[in-house]
């Protein structure tokens, strides 16, 4: 199967999850079933980017399983374009997965090597599908366009190492997260417990 057969299969396995959002997926799906590479920068009017929603297991919250989802914490770092705590996360690049791209990419920015919490089941099915306007961006000659952001959950399988990108990151309280996008997957990792 092929990246792109891979992708579309993965966006009916998550409409099937969350009926709720079918509408939005519906729009992906048809986006990227008329393109080349749904994973390229160029495609346009859009593309595939993946992020980690990183939580501590050290709290006794989701990740350890313990039934306290407003006790899990949620890594956060500084996106400095948008003024705003985000999950960490990016483009995929070359042959990676969306999964594999969010644990690089958490790699990256934060320094802590992570897997994928068991929520996640073969096939991997991110935990959300987030699909937002990217503003142009002259300075890379960039025109607006949109990113289909898969988010998995995370789970640090040791302490932070240096990363790759300098990022000023913040745990913080599930329970604070307000955030649209963000809010809804606090609201997916309460009912996960």
């Amino acid at each position: 199967m092929t990246r792109k057969a891979t992708l579309l299969a993965c966006l009916l396995d998550y409409r099937i999850r969350f009926p709720d959002e079918a509408t939005s997926v519906d729009r992906a799906i048809a986006a990227f079933q008329g393109s080349a590479d749904p994973f390229s920068r160029r495609n346009l009017p859009g593309h595939v980017t993946a992020s980690g929603i990183v939580l501590n297991v050290e709290n006794g919250g989701i990740a350890a399983g313990q039934g306290q989802g407003d006790a899990a914490q949620v890594l956060l770092v500084w996106h400095a374009p948008t003024a705003r705590w985000l999950q960490p996360g990016g483009h995929v690049e070359g042959d990676e997965t969306p999964d594999q791209s969010a644990l690089r990419e958490v790699m990256e920015e934060t320094g802590f090597r992570c897997g994928l919490h068991a929520w996640h089941r073969d096939p991997v099915v991110p935990i959300d599908v987030d699909i937002h306007r990217i503003p142009a961006n002259p300075s890379k000659h960039e025109p607006e366009h949109w990113h289909c952001d898969l988010r998995f959950v995370l789970v640090p399988e040791g302490p932070a190492g240096t990363p790759l990108d300098a990022h000023a990151m913040v745990w913080r309280p599930l329970a604070d997260i307000d955030a649209p996008g963000l809010s809804r997957i606090r609201d997916k990792l309460r009912r996960m417990v």
